[in-house]
């Protein structure tokens, strides 16, 4: 037997459709008020809900928000006297299954019930389904709805199954690691490893024997034989994470294993197969790397077969809500968020936080949101500099006339003096790597 809740605060009319329904065979619950109906719908399986739009301490748009987010199985059908367009669709837009005028026709209203029931059957079983061939199969979301962010996904669902090598270009924070994993986890390799590997954190002395492995003996330390991260990603992926900190030498030997689809261990003249994908991304312009004679072309060409163009934060910021509601939902299990908190905190950062350009990208955003729920009392969520919020009174021509090498220069320096000398958090705030703000800074001839 089906559940229904109805809320509605006329009595006669919650009586009336309760009879009627009871008839039809249907379990009943009935409400007056949002907070009663939803005690009641976290003590019984609710399926279905008939709400009234007019409420007394609400609306039943407002009931249909919360639960959505918290009852997203739940079909909601809306009931009005007062019904508009723009209302019915705004309705729809936040999940509601239908939405039908007073006084009610009641055999509309039960061939309504009977779709809406279906189809949530049918919504279940293929969820079932999805379950069960992707219970081995890890998820990855790219949340936005952008018209920058869909390219994306469609590039992605295109070259999911292909088996060529992807580069992502796009700045610090944007998400590289996230696309190169729904890359991996949306096509035919995703029951294989998903290898990561930053460029930037490893040595040079030890980059060669980290992606190719070593013999034993090899050099010292090399106590025993290593398998490296080609071998380690068997059939599956290989990331390859600021791929422009790769020195020339090892650039050569990365562009073999593209060629021939082999390795050579360090202290090893044997060859060894490999079938793993590769998928590499920077946050710097590799062209302009060419030119300055730090990337190999050839190398560049074969690994741009495919490119992906992360955009900036900035460049999407409609975006930015459904990020905000993603990391609050995200954490809000391990900081204990309430409820009624869920609902509130994502509408005071959205506020706080709509002319900031988020230089750090998706990872500082997080960062922020993390912050805001430890310390969400505080007045300031995050100290952020009234000149980032982009409110330039009049126009002022700071870089006209200036050399590229200048402005660079002038640059770095500014950022650091916003960061108080962190150079690990001035390099995110740029967009390169740490080593690579400190190579600049000792061309300087600052320390």
């Amino acid at each position: 037997m089906r559940n229904i809740l109805l809320v509605d605060d006329e009595k006669n009319q919650l009586e009336l459709l309760k009879d009627i329904l009871e008839y039809e065979n249907y379990n009943v619950f009935t409400a007056e008020t949002e907070s009663e109906a939803l005690g009641i719908m976290r003590k019984n399986g609710i399926d279905l809900i008939i709400c009234d739009y007019r409420l007394k301490e609400s609306t039943g748009e407002e009931l249909l928000e919360k639960t959505m987010f918290f009852y997203p199985d739940i079909v909601f059908i809306v009931l009005t006297a007062y019904g508009t367009i723009d209302t019915a669709v705004s309705c729809m837009k936040k999940g509601a299954f239908g939405f039908l005028t007073k006084p009610v026709n009641i055999e509309q209203l039960k061939e309504t019930i009977i779709r809406a029931i279906e189809t949530r059957e049918i919504k279940a079983e293929n969820k079932n389904l999805k379950d069960i061939i992707n219970s081995n199969v890890q998820s990855v979301d790219i949340i936005g709805d952008s018209k920058e962010i869909e390219n994306v996904k469609r590039v992605i669902k295109r070259v999911a199954d292909l088996d060529v090598p992807v580069l992502i270009e796009g700045e610090t924070g944007t998400g590289k690691e996230l696309v190169a994993k729904s890359i991996h986890y949306n096509g035919m390799r995703n029951s294989a490893p998903f290898i990561a590997v930053n460029m930037a954190g490893i040595p040079e002395t030890l980059i060669e024997s980290e992606l190719f492995g070593h013999e034993k003996g090899s050099f010292t330390g090399a106590v025993k034989d290593k398998k490296g991260k080609f071998e380690l990603a068997g059939n599956g992926t290989l990331f390859l994470d600021e791929i422009g900190e790769m020195n020339i030498e090892l650039q050569s030997k990365l562009l073999r294993v593209l060629q021939e689809g082999e390795i050579q261990k360090v202290g090893s003249e044997k060859s060894i197969k490999v079938e793993c994908r590769i998928v590499a991304a920077t946050n710097r312009n590799l062209k302009e790397e060419i030119k300055k004679g730090n990337f190999r072309e050839d190398l560049y060409y074969r690994l741009n077969l495919v490119k992906i163009d992360l955009p900036a934060l900035r460049a999407r910021r409609d975006d930015i809500p459904l990020l905000i509601d993603f990391f609050v939902r995200k954490y809000a299990r391990k900081y204990r968020l309430s409820a009624e908190n869920i609902l509130i905190y994502p509408k005071i950062l959205k506020e706080k936080y709509s002319a900031y350009s988020f230089p750090g990208n998706i990872r500082e955003l997080e960062n922020i949101v993390e912050h805001f729920l430890i310390f969400p009392d505080m007045k300031e969520a995050k100290n952020i500099k009234e000149t980032e919020e982009i409110k330039a009174e009049g126009k002022e021509y700071k870089y006209a006339g200036k050399s590229m090498e200048q402005i660079e220069k002038e640059a770095i320096i500014e950022t650091l003096e916003y960061c108080e000398g962190n150079k690990n958090q001035a390099a995110k705030l740029l967009g390169i790597s740490t080593r690579g703000i400190r190579y600049k800074l000792d061309s300087y001839n600052i320390k």
